[in-house]
């Protein structure tokens, strides 16, 4: 338990980071469904216990690669931070699970799958965002969530 608690804001990013390329590879509007509906609840909920964990002990600080803040990619999480990636996960999953039907009335089958493919990465880019510590991942993380949402309308 105490593993995952230390890794609560690489994990927020990375679980809808890696179930976007699922629901390509699937090529099946439901199944690609059920992986975004669960990426989207898994993130509400490790989103939820990295706001108890910072709530607790203070902001989070977290290194990829253990390598310190100028040379590598730092992930810093304070209250606010965490508030607001509990807002965007949840509420992401709360409205996919709506949006099936909306989708299938105005996408076409066949590309359904692709829609939840950019939804999650819309979803790891604007938790990316949210968490990153520094300029240069800022603008990876804005570019992921964008060009997502471009795809998207």
């Amino acid at each position: 338990m105490i593993v995952v608690q230390e890794h609560l804001p690489v994990l927020t990013v990375i679980l809808p980071l890696m179930a976007a390329p699922f629901c390509v590879i699937f090529r099946h509007a439901l199944t690609a469904w059920v992986i975004a509906v669960a990426a989207s609840l898994g993130t509400a909920y490790l989103s939820a216990r990295m706001l108890l964990e910072v709530m607790a002990n203070g902001t989070i600080d977290y290194e990829l690669g253990n390598w310190a803040g100028p040379w590598g990619i730092v992930y810093r999480v304070d209250e606010i931070g965490a508030f607001v990636v509990v807002i965007v996960a949840c509420i992401a999953a709360v409205v996919l699970p709506y949006a099936k039907k909306s989708i299938e009335a105005e996408v076409p089958a066949e590309r359904q799958y692709l829609v939840y493919s950019m939804f999650l990465l819309c979803l790891a880019g604007l938790i990316g965002m949210t968490v990153t510590g520094d300029a240069f991942n800022l603008f990876v993380f804005l570019e992921i969530s964008s060009l997502s949402t471009y795809v998207l309308i």
